[in-house]
């Protein structure tokens, strides 16, 4: 028990997790992809999420959930390719019409305190004064990212970025973490891309 404690602490340590849950209405039983190379987490199904699968893009930093799928795909290897159908979407758990509940987790290694692109994007947004954010739209994977809380780099809107380039430094301030939403999905490039091997 208490080795399993200090594992599980040292993971607490070594990631800064963000969770996030975005719906998105959907017409039922259309086939979603993978949209990088992945491994699978966990999948099963559960009285509010339904039918869902868990997926980590380790090139992302990102772990997604998709939820309420009405079947997902069973993989006897963990490990995915882009562009392999992982199910379809669905009506169940706890919903009242066809639609897919993504749940969004970061990871963000504690011993850095820089915050890097997780792909090409385009800086749309850096606010100074307020929130101390940048937002970036990764157009190739259809998702528009903030990160709140930092200093931000020096770059400016309209800047292109390519992954692992540094967007800003966390605020060392133990009250604060730096927060990481999703505020815009384009869904036929989130969801479909991958079908464009």
């Amino acid at each position: 028990m208490k080795k399993l404690l200090f594992v599980i602490l040292l993971l607490m340590n070594f990631f800064y997790l963000y969770a996030q849950k975005i719906t998105i209405p959907m017409i039922e039983k259309t086939s979603i992809y993978a949209i990088e190379d992945g491994i699978v987490l966990s999948y099963g199904y559960d009285l509010e999420e339904g039918c869902y699968i868990e997926i980590n893009y380790p090139s992302l930093d990102l772990s997604v959930k998709y939820c309420n799928l009405s079947k997902f795909k069973y993989f006897t290897d963990k490990k995915i390719r882009k562009g392999v159908e992982i199910g379809k979407t669905g009506f169940t758990g706890a919903i009242t019409e066809p639609l897919l509940n993504l749940v969004f987790t970061f990871r963000h290694k504690s011993d850095q305190s820089m915050i890097t692109a997780i792909g090409d994007g385009v800086i749309l947004v850096t606010e100074y004064e307020n929130d101390n954010s940048i937002t970036v739209n990764y157009e190739q994977i259809g998702i528009v990212i903030t990160y709140c809380n930092l200093i931000p780099s020096s770059k400016q809107k309209g800047e292109k970025v390519k992954c692992n380039t540094q967007l800003g430094k966390i605020i060392e301030n133990k009250n604060e973490l730096a927060v990481i939403r999703v505020i815009e999905i384009d869904k036929t490039k989130f969801l479909f891309s991958g079908i464009n091997k």
